[in-house]
C-alpha cells in the first residue's frame, strides 16, 4: 500500500517518511511516527508502484526525505531501478548522513544540485548528472492542494438540510466516509500528516515534561476509524464513546469510561460549529477528566483569527484541513439559518 503518491501532469510525489512509517507499523513492527530509517521495503513497494502511473517515463519523480535520518544500504540499486522508468529522479531534504549511507557520490556533480540554509545536506539532488532545472516541492502546500481537491470530490449535496445539534442548515457536508473507502490510502496519509502535527505541536512537549500522556476519545464510526490510525502511529490509548449526538441524550455510562484527573483528545471527522466536541468537553470535565485538545480531519473556519484564538485557549484544535473564507471557492461549504 502506498500512501503519499501525488500526481501532477509532470512530476509525482512520495514522502519516503510516510511510506516507511506505514511499512513499520502495519508490516514490519510497531514503531509509529518515531521511525527515522528507509528500508528497502517502502522503496521498493514505491518502485512497483510507479509502473501503474501513466506516461511514468515523461514524468520526474520527487523522493522527500524530510524526517529520514539513516538508510539502510544497498538503496542505490532500488534508486538506479527507478531511475530507469522515469524521466528523472530528484531527492528533496536529503541529510549528509543519509546521502552517504545510500553512496551516490558518483552522480554529485548536477550544476542544479542545492544545499539547504544550514549545510547539512540537500534541499533537491538530481540522481544524474545532467538534465534541466527543476521546482523545489514544499510538503505541506502540495499535500494541502490535494487534499483540497479531495475535499471538492467529496462535499456532497445535503438532502436533510436541517443539523441536529446546532439551529442552522448545511446545504452541503463532506462525506468522509465515502473518502474513506474510495481514497482510504491517502486518507491514512492524511491521519499521517495530522499525527505529525500532535507529536510536533502537542507531545513533544509532553515527554519533556515527563507528563502522562493522553487518550484518544472517539464518537463515531468515523472518528473511531481515524483514532485507531492515530494509536498506531502515535501510541496513544483509546477510548470509544457511544455516538454523542443531540445535545439532550442521557450518558449513563460515561463514568465507567473516563478516569478522574486523566487526560484526553476528543477525535472527530469533520468539526463545523464545534458543538459535539463542547459535549464531549463537559461530559469529560463533569465526570472529573481533563481535555487536553481536539483534533479533526477537516475543521470549518466560521470565525475571525482573533476569536479562533480566544476559542484556542478554552480548547486546543489541531486539524488536517481548514476550510476558510480564502480557501472555500470550489468546495462552497455553506451554513444558513432562516435569516440568509
Amino acid at each position: 500500500m502506498i500512501i503519499s503518491r501525488i500526481v501532477r501532469e509532470g512530476y509525482v510525489y512520495f514522502n519516503l517518511h510516510a511510506e516507511q512509517t506505514i511499512s513499520s507499523t502495519f508490516y514490519d513492527g510497531d514503531i509509529g511516527i518515531e521511525v527515522s530509517e528507509i528500508f528497502g521495503s517502502a522503496l521498493s513497494r514505491i518502485d512497483e508502484d510507479i509502473l501503474l502511473i501513466n506516461d511514468i517515463s515523461e514524468k520526474a519523480v520527487y523522493l522527500d526525505f524530510i524526517r529520514i535520518d539513516n538508510a539502510y544500504k544497498n538503496l542505490d540499486t532500488i534508486l538506479m531501478s527507478l531511475s530507469k522508468k522515469c524521466k528523472i529522479i530528484l531527492l528533496l531534504n536529503l541529510k549528509d548522513v543519509v546521502y552517504n549511507q545510500l553512496q551516490i557520490e558518483l552522480i554529485s556533480g548536477n550544476i542544479f544540485n542545492k544545499r539547504n540554509s544550514d549545510n547539512s545536506g540537500y534541499e533537491m539532488f538530481y540522481f544524474e548528472k545532467k538534465s534541466i532545472q527543476y521546482e523545489y516541492i514544499f510538503e505541506d502546500e502540495i499535500f494541502q492542494e490535494e487534499f483540497k481537491n479531495l475535499t471538492q470530490e467529496f462535499t456532497e449535496k445535503n438532502i436533510n438540510e436541517f443539523h441536529q445539534s446546532s439551529s442552522v442548515y448545511l446545504p452541503k457536508y463532506i462525506n468522509i466516509k465515502k473518502m474513506i473507502s474510495r481514497r482510504k490510502n491517502f486518507f491514512i496519509f492524511s491521519l499521517y500528516q495530522l499525527s505529525i502535527k500532535i507529536k510536533k505541536l502537542w507531545l513533544d512537549n509532553i515527554s519533556i515534561d515527563n507528563e502522562e500522556l493522553p487518550i484518544l476519545i472517539c464518537q463515531n464510526l468515523n472518528s473511531s476509524f481515524i483514532s485507531s490510525i492515530l494509536s498506531s502511529l502515535l501510541k496513544l490509548d483509546v477510548i470509544i464513546l457511544d455516538h454523542l449526538g443531540p445535545v439532550n441524550t442521557m450518558y449513563s455510562s460515561l463514568n465507567s469510561k473516563i478516569e478522574e484527573n486523566k487526560k484526553y483528545i476528543i477525535v472527530s471527522d469533520v468539526v463545523c460549529l464545534g458543538t459535539e466536541v463542547k459535549i464531549a468537553k463537559n461530559l469529560i470535565t463533569f465526570l472529573g477528566g481533563k481535555v487536553y485538545g481536539s483534533v479533526s480531519v477537516v475543521r470549518i473556519n466560521t470565525l475571525e483569527d482573533k476569536h479562533l484564538l480566544e476559542l484556542e485557549k478554552k480548547v486546543k484544535t489541531i486539524s488536517v484541513f481548514s476550510i476558510t473564507k480564502e480557501n472555500n471557492q470550489g468546495i462552497d461549504f455553506e451554513i444558513k439559518t432562516l435569516l440568509n
